[in-house]
């Protein structure tokens, strides 16, 4: 018994070792498969066979993200591109499109794909965790969405939510954490709440508030 205990151990020990350093501390709890925080311009005219390109989009201007891992049910690893206007495209082995979703619409200076993670959590498959900001020099906020494979061509949204938002008050953070069954989410200025997964709608759905914040950042009645 000790013995397979000591291997249970190993083998977690192992694939933490080999796992690639996040790109998304807002993340937390799942096991990071690919990720990436580097944009590339070749993506977004690889991107462009699928995807309409905005030539006036500042975002696009970086780049967009690549990343090889297993995230749909077929065997073997895909290609996940990820642009701010064109969204997310994932590609089979045979050079086909399995799965696509939409991109932000492009309007501040601000405008930013942040990063791609490829993450294993207790689902049944890998989740694709986008985060990217929206706005201007004076407000923005920072988003992420949680997506996964999904059937007919489209990926499915689990998940999304702000994580990070900068006005005149300051700046301000908040962060996922991904937990058997659901998440907990901690919102950049309006406190925290639990979410429950809804294998029906293949999606993260809220539970319940666990802490609500006021417009001054104190803890507030949950019965208000």
């Amino acid at each position: 018994m000790r013995s397979g205990v000591f291997i249970v151990v190993l083998l977690a020990a192992c694939d933490v070792a080999t796992a690639p350093p996040s790109v998304l501390p807002q993340l937390r709890g799942g096991v990071v498969v690919a990720a990436s925080d580097r944009g590339v311009p070749a993506v977004i005219d690889r991107m462009s066979a699928w995807a309409h390109r905005d030539t006036d989009c500042v975002a696009d201007a970086y780049g967009g993200i690549q990343l090889l891992a297993d995230v749909a049910p077929d065997a073997g690893d895909e290609t996940v591109l990820a642009s701010f206007s064109q969204g997310v495209v994932v590609i089979g082995q045979d050079g086909h499109r399995i799965a696509a979703t939409a991109g932000f619409d492009c309007a501040g200076s601000h405008d930013e794909l942040v990063a791609v993670e490829i993450v294993r959590t207790s689902l049944d498959g890998p989740v694709i965790a986008v985060a990217a900001t929206k706005g201007g020099r004076r407000e923005s906020a920072t988003w992420l969405e949680l997506l996964e494979v999904g059937s007919s061509g489209r990926l499915n949204r689990l998940f999304l939510g702000e994580i990070e938002r900068h006005d005149d008050r300051g700046s301000h953070t908040g962060d996922v954490m991904l937990v058997p069954g659901g998440l907990v989410y901690r919102h950049p200025t309006a406190g925290m709440s639990l979410w429950r997964f809804d294998g029906a709608a293949r999606a993260y759905v809220q539970w319940r508030a666990i802490e609500r914040l006021d417009k001054e950042g104190r803890r507030a009645s949950l019965r208000d």
